[in-house]
């Protein structure tokens, strides 16, 4: 029922966007399946794409809450690796993660691409600044 009243434009935006979440999410998914044991540097990737993930569409209300069910448990699998693996404290490892995914945002603020962000990513990123996903729908 609250579909009924929707414009066009509010329809296609939000197919546009439930399309870069669904690709974004896939090529997450397939990376995980493309590392069967995988590496310190594997998991921080991982982590990192879905801060940045969490970046773009937690805004966005339609799919907020799936998001944030998808995206927590890797992000976390992040602060875990430098806390277990690198022996640092709770803080300092939280620092560190944020460091790191800040210098990734700011690396797709530059070049539309960061060190560790996958292909899905960086193309939503781009579109997030051409469509606005997390705008406000009338």
């Amino acid at each position: 029922m609250f579909g009924l009243f929707k414009s066009k434009s509010a329809i296609e935006h939000e197919k546009r966007v439930q399309l870069f979440y669904q690709n974004c999410k896939k090529e997450i998914e397939d990376y995980i399946a493309g590392c069967p044991e995988p590496t310190r540097e594997d998991i921080l990737k991982i982590a990192v794409n879905a801060k940045l993930m969490q970046v773009l569409f937690g805004g966005v209300k339609q799919i907020q809450a799936e998001a944030r069910e998808f995206l927590y448990p890797f992000t976390t699998n992040g602060l875990a690796v430098f806390i277990s693996i690198d022996g640092m404290e709770e803080y300092a490892a939280l620092e560190k993660m944020q460091a790191l995914v800040k210098t990734n945002f700011d690396q797709l603020v530059e070049k539309n691409s960061s060190d560790l962000s996958l292909p899905a990513i960086n193309a939503a990123f781009i579109m997030s600044k051409l469509i606005e996903f997390d705008r406000r729908l009338k």
